[in-house]
């Protein structure tokens, strides 16, 4: 260890109050900016992926060029091919002394692990002889980052005060613990800290100084090679700093206000204030704090009489060193906790959230708005919906409110007085609450960084209307404003704690937090509780330049996940954060938790949940658990987590600990969207072919003429089979360890063939994956890809043995699709989730990811004069490859878009099978066991039709062995025909036959059959009828559902007639 080690050592000051005319020096906005990559030089941004979604797209800052970098390039030149032959002649007389290893200070492959362990990959030891022959092992540090490489990976470091380093031993392998800690280094060689070092370093001042340094590794793994790296110190931050106390802007007592930022690797923090945003101000006066570290937390702090500091607005200027650049650079930040902002995030705003009146709504009293909550989440029926979709297009709203949190606190338009404001879209969403429609879902409503919070600086495309509904005119005005416009989904999180200001009237300050808090009011008024879609699994920007970088300029590299070069993983799209170390944890439950009080919400969507750890879900799940009504506004026992649990990417497999995936969520409660249920119902996949042919749109009972041409009859059966079984396991709650009738079943004798749902379609399919219905999420359509209307276009076709002129189906095909594919979720065990318009049969004319198409692709038309389609070819970015396949479809807008009429009464249908699921809680089963007992498939199993009965029990259920469930009805059978034709459901048996066995030991309880059920009914003279939703459907179709007397071996038993393309629930009740 080097003697001038604490020389340099910070003084610890208490705050001084000064004022300055100099500028702050923050950056102004730059949205939407050109893409790099994210390695110690820059930011990377790949087109964001899912497992089965093609996400949005993202962008983000570009990171300045690392100076380190480049001096390596340049000494490394003469190893790049095309070299000069002076060049290569000058490499081959090198010794092998001088020989270059490529990788140096400008990678980060050494992790500081702990207090006392520095693990590198073990070929960094084994080089040239192995780890015998392993010479020393070096830890560097320097104060002001003067350590260098020399031509041969030698450290270069001046004899200064502030420079050190520290004696590395070998100690084998890393320990099983921090095996466990980090399973990507599980192999890893571990060197620890001698004892001078270790005793050094257990001193927290001493340790808080080495953390703030430019730290290396050198090892000389033999006589002629020296590897120098950079470090990665995650681990060892965890084990010193772990923090649980205070964080943000707190008020400790009347007239202070504390700051308190956690940032154990700065060397310096200072707050500056001012009066106006920094964007706003007509002078540089401001204030300079300087905050107090604290050794033992990391935390930095101060604390500011209120009257200098309440209501005003401040950044904070650090000192750290910066891995991208290996720096110590001068930063301006913001703070992760901010609650408040002003515009763009450019400065927190200083203002008690919970307490002062301007952050109130104004459409209610806050202290007394109770979000309603249902009593289990299989209760719940939610519908996603886009802030700035909601009201952008609706008329009705003042201008000034389109597009904003302000917008759904208008009254509904159907009850305001004339020329009133109001909204169209309250009313739409009134009507789908009194229907049975429980929960909106907003798209992400925290500070996002890719609109532009000024709305006076928005640009608005000059779309030719007059274009023909295939040009690529309306694409060309709106993509040439679309980095520039109001419009974005806003997957690009930057303040998790704060609401998005481009969604609030005024940006600056306390506007964004009061219409946050109307939407929840509002929609509570109408019986709707509020899920906010959140995105804690990257971020907008990193590195140490963009404004819109705020954890990584606080702690730089901690709060994301890097590879094993030090390099921020992308898999998500950009900027893959690290819900495995500590803080970035505790900053998503902390988040988490504040919306949840804050603005009273009902539950969390987790954006790409599955690069998440379970553990960081479980917190969360307790955290909320710990919330009651009295003392925090909300219960949060009854706030239901859901999210996507795909298992992609660097976390694929619990690569870096048991991750929030799909298989992982069983029996923890934790909701995640069931992919099944989608691909089977509308066929294929997002990375499919999108003509691929499903259940529900023509798949092995109508092909198309392209399903014809690319595939046998028997090949599109097998798939039918596959689909009709993952259709199977969804309609029953998605399972893993239920058992039911496999769907190639196609007799009614006792030979019957049984599956589990881990097991449906294929031996090992993991199909089913959840422990109880409340975890698995059924959708059709979301967000992503194309809409449900969009979708079947795209699929359904007239069959090739009925063509018609156009080979193209009426409208009124599409409607009846759509409603039957929105059926299958209604139906479905589990939690529906409807994406907004699905109903109204939304187009966005066939884009398939519209993140960035703005209002003209995204329109939402309550007042249902159109759908949308044909409005253009969607922008050539997502969709240009399809154009010879889209032009078509969209130059038959007459044909195939629907009118007015249509829509109203696609939308009445689907308010029909929101009433039908809320008639009864048979609909709504809570546990595998209910599901297992009570829900079964009928047989004979035919191609494109599934039969399935739920029955309840007690005084004349249909099963009385069971408990009751349903005051009303006995049983409940669903019948789905998917077919181009009517079909009858022969349900009488030869009372001699046996019933169903099972062929799996699991099945414990036996095997029903409709059948036997019904001739018992029929003997004691009870009926089964059609469900009365649907006795007086809006659709002339659903109402020629019958229930049929059927004769055979002298019993007279029952059909059950349904009409082609159509969900019949027929009911048996208790009378």
């Amino acid at each position: 260890m080097s003697a001038g080690f604490l020389a340099a050592a910070p003084h610890h000051h208490t705050h001084t109050h000064t004022h300055t005319h100099t500028s702050s020096g923050i950056m102004h906005a730059h949205m939407r900016p050109t893409h790099g990559s994210m390695t110690h030089a820059a930011i990377s941004s790949p087109p964001k992926h899912h497992h089965h979604h093609m996400h949005h797209h993202y962008l983000h800052h570009h990171q300045t060029t690392s100076r380190l970098r480049t001096a390596i390039a340049s000494s490394l030149s003469s190893q790049h091919p095309g070299e000069s032959s002076e060049a290569h002649k000058q490499h081959k007389q090198q010794t092998p002394r001088e020989r270059v290893w490529p990788e140096c200070l400008g990678k980060c492959r050494a992790f500081f692990v702990d207090h006392q362990t520095i693990a590198v990959p073990p070929e960094l030891i084994s080089h040239h002889g192995g780890g015998a022959n392993l010479q020393s092992a070096t830890l560097y540090a320097s104060r002001d980052a003067q350590i260098h490489a020399g031509l041969a990976n030698e450290v270069n470091l001046p004899h200064a005060d502030g420079n050190a380093s520290f004696s590395l031993t070998h100690v084998g392998n890393v320990t099983p613990e921090i095996a466990n800690r980090f399973p990507h280094i599980s192999h890893y060689a571990a060197f620890q800290l001698d004892t001078a070092s270790l005793n050094l370093v257990a001193n927290k001042q001493a340790a808080a100084y080495l953390l703030t340094c430019q730290l290396a590794v050198s090892i000389q793994a033999d006589e002629h090679t020296t590897y120098t790296t950079g470090v990665q110190t995650a681990g060892v931050l965890d084990s010193l700093y772990a923090y649980d106390g205070p964080l943000g802007v707190t008020f400790p007592q009347v007239g202070v206000t504390r700051l308190t930022l956690w940032a154990p690797t700065a060397q310096n923090v200072s707050a500056r204030f001012y009066n106006s945003p920094p964007d706003k101000r007509f002078d540089d006066q401001s204030a300079l704090y300087e905050l107090t570290r604290d050794d033992d937390s990391g935390t930095w702090s101060v604390d500011i009489p209120s009257d200098e500091a309440y209501n005003k607005f401040f950044v904070y200027e650090m000192r750290v060193f910066v891995p991208w650049t290996n720096h110590i650079e001068s930063v301006t930040a913001t703070d992760p906790y901010a609650h408040s902002l002003s515009a763009n995030g450019l400065s927190v705003h200083v203002i008690d959230v919970m307490n002062d009146l301007s952050t109130m709504p104004h459409n209610a009293h806050w202290d007394t708005v109770r979000t309603p909550h249902c009593n289990h989440p299989t209760d719940m029926a939610i519908y996603e919906l886009h802030v700035r979709d909601f009201s952008a297009s609706d008329q009705c709203v003042p201008e000034h409110m389109r597009g904003t949190f302000a917008a759904f606190a208008l009254p509904p338009s159907t009850s305001a007085p004339p020329n009133a404001e109001c909204s169209q879209g309250v009313a739409h969403l009134a009507r789908l609450a009194e229907s049975g429609m429980t929960h909106v879902h907003l798209l992400p409503i925290n500070d996002f960084g890719s609109v532009d919070e000024r709305k006076e600086r928005w640009q608005w495309p000059h779309v030719p209307h007059d274009a023909a509904p295939d040009s690529d005119m309306q694409q060309g005005a709106v993509m040439s404003v679309a980095n520039d416009d109001a419009y974005n989904w806003g997957y690009d999180p930057v303040h998790f704690l704060a609401p998005d200001g481009s969604y609030a009237t005024d940006p600056d300050g306390a506007a964004r937090v009061r219409e946050m808090r109307g939407v929840t009011a509002s929609m509570a008024n109408l019986g709707l509780g509020v899920v906010a879609d959140v995105v804690f699994n990257h971020t907008y920007a990193a590195g140490c330049t963009a404004h819109t970088s705020v954890l990584d300029k606080v702690v730089p590299g901690y709060y994301y996940r890097r590879n094993g070069d030090g390099d921020i993983e992308n898999s998500t799209c950009m900027n893959n954060t690290a819900s495995e170390h500590c803080m970035c944890e505790r900053l998503i439950v902390d988040a988490v938790v504040h919306w949840a009080r804050t603005y009273k919400l009902s539950g969390f969507r987790f954006d790409l949940m599955g690069h998440l750890m379970m553990r960081t879900m479980n917190k969360v799940r307790d955290a909320l658990n710990a919330l009651n009504v009295q003392e925090h506004g909300v219960d949060g026992s009854r706030v239901y987590l859901y999210g996507e649990g795909w298992d992609f990417g660097e976390v694929a497999g619990n690569a870096r600990g048991v991750n929030a995936g799909q298989l992982n969520l069983h029996a923890s409660g934790i909701g995640s969207f069931n992919d099944r249920i989608r691909e089977a119902v509308v066929g294929g996949s997002p990375f499919g072919d999108p003509r691929d042919q499903g259940f529900a749109t023509g798949l092995g009972t109508d092909p198309s003429e392209y399903t014809a041409a690319g595939t046998t009859p028997d090949e599109q059966q097998r798939v039918l089979i596959e689909s009709s079984e993952r259709l199977m396991c969804s309609l029953a709650g998605n399972l893993r360890d239920s058992v039911f009738l496999k769907a190639s079943c196609r007799a009614t004798d006792a030979k019957e063939t049984f599956t589990m749902g881990r097991d449906a379609a294929w031996l090992g399919s993991n199909c089913g994956y959840a422990r109880n219905p409340d975890e698995t999420v059924n959708y059709v359509s979301a967000h992503d890809n194309e809409t449900l209307f969009d979708m079947i276009v795209w699929k359904l076709r007239a069959s090739p043995h009925e063509p018609t002129s156009s080979g193209l189906l009426p409208p009124e095909e599409f409607a009846r699709r759509s409603i039957f594919c929105s059926a299958c979720v209604a139906y479905a065990q589990g939690v529906p989730f409807f994406h907004a318009g699905d109903e109204i049969l939304r187009s966005k004319s066939l884009d398939r990811d519209s993140y960035n198409s703005g209002d003209h692709f995204n329109r939402l038309l309550w007042d249902m004069s159109g759908n949308n389609f044909g409005v253009g070819l969607p922008p050539a970015e997502k969709n240009a490859e399809k154009y010879d396949m889209i032009r078509p479809l969209l130059a038959n807008r007459a044909s195939l878009a629907p009118d007015a009429n249509l829509i109203r009464r696609t939308s009445e249908a689907f308010q029909e099978l929101l009433r039908v699921r809320r008639s009864s809680p048979l609909f709504r089963l809570r546990t595998q066991e209910d599901v297992q007992a009570r829900m079964f498939f009928d047989a004979p199993l035919e191609d494109g039709v599934v039969v399935f009965a739920i029955v309840d029990g007690g005084e004349r259920g249909a099963a009385p062995e069971l408990s009751q469930l349903d005051a009303h009805h006995a049983m409940v059978v669903v019948v789905l025909n998917a077919r181009a034709e009517t079909y009858v459901h022969k349900c009488g048996v030869d009372p001699a036959s046996p019933p169903p066995t099972a062929t799996l030991d699991e099945l414990r309880l036996p095997p029903r059959r409709l059948g036997h059920l019904l001739d018992a009914w029929k003997r004691d003279g009870r009926q089964l009828n059609v469900h009365p939703e649907l006795q007086g459907s809006v659709d002339d179709v659903t109402r020629e559902c019958r229930v049929l007397p059927t004769r055979g071996h002298g019993e007279v038993g029952f059909a059950l007639s349904v009409p082609p393309s159509t969900a019949a629930v027929f009911v048996a009740t208790r009378d």
